[in-house]
C-alpha cells in the first residue's frame, strides 16, 4: 500500500493505530529507501539523482513499515487516520 504523504508527515505515526479502509494497522517504524531506485525501469533510463535527492530531502527515508492489526478491505483513495490513544 503507498499513502500519499509527499511531507513527511508519516513519520509522526511511528508507534500510533491508524485506520485505513475498514483495516486497523500500527505503524511500527521508518522504512529505509533502498537502491532499487537506482535501477533502470522499461522505458526509462537509469537515474542516480533520484536515490541523492531522497537522501538528500529526506534522510534516506521514504516510508513507514505497518503491521495489520484487524484485516479488512483498502481502496484507492481510502485516507489513513490515526486513532486516539
Amino acid at each position: 500500500m503507498i499513502v500519499d504523504a509527499a511531507d513527511g508527515s508519516e513519520n509522526e505515526l511511528i508507534g500510533a493505530l491508524a485506520r485505513v479502509g475498514t483495516a486497523l494497522v500500527e505503524v511500527t517504524k521508518p522504512i529505509d529507501r533502498c537502491v532499487m531506485t537506482t535501477r533502470p525501469q522499461p522505458g526509462i533510463d537509469r537515474d542516480l539523482d533520484v536515490l541523492r535527492t531522497i537522501n538528500a530531502t529526506r534522510r534516506s527515508i521514504l516510508g513507514v513499515g505497518t503491521l495489520v492489526r484487524t484485516p479488512g478491505h483498502v481502496a484507492l483513495g481510502d485516507e489513513l487516520a490515526a486513532l486516539d490513544s
